[in-house]
């Protein structure tokens, strides 16, 4: 606790100028990884989306038959 206010204070310095694990450049790891999550959440959504239509137009010509 002794180091706590200025731990913090430096965490909000980082983070305001865009340092460390806050950087927006691949040099910043965890922006790094939170951009692949990211993309790979965005992709499986796609991916969900895309197959839902391909069922439901299945579906659409299984009724028609």
């Amino acid at each position: 606790m002794m180091y706590y206010k200025r731990l913090l204070a430096a965490e909000n310095r980082a983070e305001k100028s865009g340092h460390g694990m806050w950087a927006d450049s691949n040099r910043g790891w965890v922006a790094h990884y939170w951009r692949r999550l990211g993309d790979r959440l965005g992709l499986a959504m796609l991916w969900r989306k895309m197959m839902q239509k391909a069922v439901q137009r299945h579906a659409v010509k299984v009724a028609k038959v």
